[in-house]
């Protein structure tokens, strides 16, 4: 990152130096491991132990989680693999030791400053070293028991050595009790918050910097969780409030910039787009102020990401330096989902699960596993996508407005597989019920629901689709060249090759066989070759029919195995996306097509009779079932795991 590039943060301060008990612990090992002490003849203690005892130091030292107890402390360092199991239990019973020997407040600053630390007697040891021995004052080469000053072991001991000896002699005192309480019971009293004035009192002499008021993270943590349970105002009044605090010198914080775009994305989770563009909008005015090209960069990332309602191409990011993976991934995404390469967008799913941890609320990869789940319902794999979904790392780590989301999703595969076999009782009955609070497209599965399609491109397609189910199949014509010249021109070629099936189907009853049929031809290789089943069947269905219209009675024999190859294909969609009444209408064209193909044929004739028989028999058992009992459990664990998310 150059100079140019990287935030304005030189002037911040960092936040007063508090010492906690398991500082003390921490030091206590250190300053062991550091000394030659292992045994009566001045040994060092092994390589193996060592480094199993500075890994441990290092995670503690970090503070990126709870510090261990020091019981746990003590537990964690026994099993040292490949130690010396004498010397591991010698240092375990010295650690042990060390709360009692630091029972008064000299002792203590002896364990500091002072000549020596006394031992627990019997062991034979005499610790002759303390925490400023560590230290080195100069950039020389470290003498014996010395870490290196700018090491991350030196420079924690020195930080604790340098607050130390600001202590007054009462916060000392206090320090040496809250020590002891927490080793023998690991007691939580001494990590309370610390007010000001708290810090103040604890230092013989304070400096400029001890009075000052330090920016707190407690702020951040509240929106975060008002943020997981769907509580926007109050997490919005959180994130300004954290970056409102004073980060610098300066009368203006610099990193106002950085409170917008968090609010920004807030405001994008939950769909709240008109706000998400004003917020991210003023976000690149102050970035731009601020001359922090890295936030402003982000902003206009986020703000191509806003959906538009005008039908226009997806706005593509600019790649930089410092652009995200994730940002070029949506990209991705977006030219997929519009071109219908479903080859591709399975390749970008791929590479967001793989470097994306689960059970997290991650919306990229959320987004990822929804796409996944819609691939294998649309294929009629019902199971496969509840079993995605369903996964206990899908929905762990979810907030409440993803909850809804992935509750929305469970229920479009759900009602999906229901409007495919033609439930309604089901849907009225139960499903209606239990519709998740989200807005839903129901136009999607069933005519009589009420809703609009999102989109002008599938509102014109829905319109046509609705017309030709009402037997109205003239009311259809204008929508349906009107999404065909508009996903044309704006190279939607998904909705484009779904266009230009329905048109062949609607020619078929305007008279215009020969020409719907070329322009169907056109598209029949990619609609062949796709991922989407019902698509397929459904183009292969009306391409035979196309060629037994066109043929106007005179079939010969290698047409009509044409057209029952085509038919065969197509009932096999419909089989295994189970869609009884389209596989009806297949089934009876192809006992047709066997009657018309001569005696040699009429066996298959009567098994397609049979077949569509057993079809329509199937259907009417579909179609008076109250309720799935699988689906039942399924909606069952969808409530569950919206209770366990709110009670969090």
């Amino acid at each position: 990152m150059s100079s140019d590039d990287a935030p304005s943060l030189a002037v911040v301060q960092s936040s007063s130096h508090v010492l906690k008990p398991h500082h003390i612990a921490l030091l206590a090992v250190l300053l062991l491991c550091s000394s030659k002490v292992s045994s009566p003849t001045g040994e060092s203690y092994s390589a193996d132990l060592q480094l199993h005892v500075h890994r441990i130091l290092l995670q503690e030292m970090a503070e990126i989680t709870e510090p261990r107890s020091y019981q746990q402390l003590i537990k964690d360092i026994v099993i040292a693999p490949r130690a010396d199991l004498v010397e591991v239990r010698r240092l375990a019973a010295t650690l042990a030791a060390v709360p009692k020997h630091l029972h008064t407040a000299d002792k203590f600053a002896d364990f500091f400053t002072g000549l020596h630390c006394p031992q627990r007697s019997g062991l034979a040891l005499d610790l002759r070293a303390d925490i400023h021995g560590l230290i080195m004052e100069r950039d020389d080469l470290p003498g014996p028991n010395q870490m290196e000053r700018r090491s991350f072991f030196g420079l924690f001991a020195r930080r604790c050595y340098l607050t130390f000896i600001k202590m007054s002699f009462e916060a000392v005192t206090r320090l040496r009790t809250e020590f002891y309480a927490w080793a023998a019971t690991n007691s939580n009293e001494a990590y309370a918050p610390v007010t000001p004035r708290g810090i103040k009192d604890r230092f013989l002499f304070p400096a400029d910097v001890d009075s000052k008021r330090h920016p707190q993270p407690q702020a951040y943590g509240h929106f975060e969780r008002n943020a997981s349970v769907g509580n926007t105002q109050l997490a919005a009044d959180n994130l300004r409030e954290f970056f409102n605090q004073q980060f610098s010198d300066t009368r203006d914080s610099v990193l106002r910039q950085h409170s917008l775009l968090n609010l920004g994305r807030l405001h994008f989770a939950w769909g709240e787009y008109d706000a998400a563009r004003k917020v991210l909008l003023e976000g690149i005015a102050v970035s731009r102020t601020n001359a922090d090209k890295m936030t402003l960069h982000y902003c206009m990332n986020l703000l191509r990401r806003l959906p538009t309602n005008d039908g226009s191409e997806p706005q593509l990011t600019v790649i930089q330096e410092h652009t995200p993976s994730m940002d070029v991934l949506w990209d991705v995404k977006k030219i997929m989902d519009t071109v219908g390469q479903e080859i591709v967008a399975q390749t970008e799913e791929n590479i967001v699960l793989t470097f994306t941890s689960p059970a997290t609320d991650d919306d990229a990869r959320l987004s990822a596993l929804f796409g996944r789940a819609r691939v294998y319902a649309r294929q009629g794999l019902c199971e496969d996508a509840l079993v995605v979904l369903l996964e206990p790392s899908t929905w762990a780590g979810l907030n409440l407005r993803q909850y809804q989301d992935w509750a929305d999703e469970v229920w479009n595969v759900l009602m999906l597989t229901t409007s495919r076999k033609g439930q309604k009782r089901q849907y009225y009955e139960y499903f209606r019920a239990r519709k998740p609070n989200a807005e839903l497209d129901l136009k999607a599965f069933l005519a009589e629901a009420p809703g609009d399609r999102h989109g002008m491109l599938e509102a014109a397609l829905q319109k046509c689709m609705d017309a030709r189910r009402l037997g109205g199949a003239t009311l259809g014509t204008e929508p349906l060249l009107t999404a065909l010249g508009e996903a044309k021109a704006t190279g939607n070629w998904a909705l484009y090759r779904v266009g230009v099936v329905m048109l062949a189907d609607w020619g078929l009853n305007m008279g215009m066989v020969s020409t719907v049929r070329e322009t169907l031809e056109e598209c029949l290789p990619q609609l062949m070759s796709g991922e989407d089943v019902e698509q397929r069947a459904y183009a292969e269905y009306t391409y035979a029919r196309c060629l037994l219209t066109e043929a106007k009675g005179s079939h010969t024999q290698e047409l009509l195995e044409t057209v029952l190859h085509f038919l065969r294909h197509a009932e096999a969609g419909y089989v295994s996306l189970q869609m009884p009444a389209a596989l009806q209408a297949v089934q009876y064209m192809i006992a047709v097509v066997c009657h018309n193909m001569g005696p040699a044929y009429v066996q298959k004739r009567d098994e397609a009779a049979a077949q569509r028989l057993a079809t329509q028999a199937e259907a009417a058992r579909w179609a008076g079932e109250q309720v799935d009992e699988q689906f039942k459990e399924v909606m069952e664990v969808v409530t569950q795991v919206g209770i366990t998310i709110a009670g969090r």
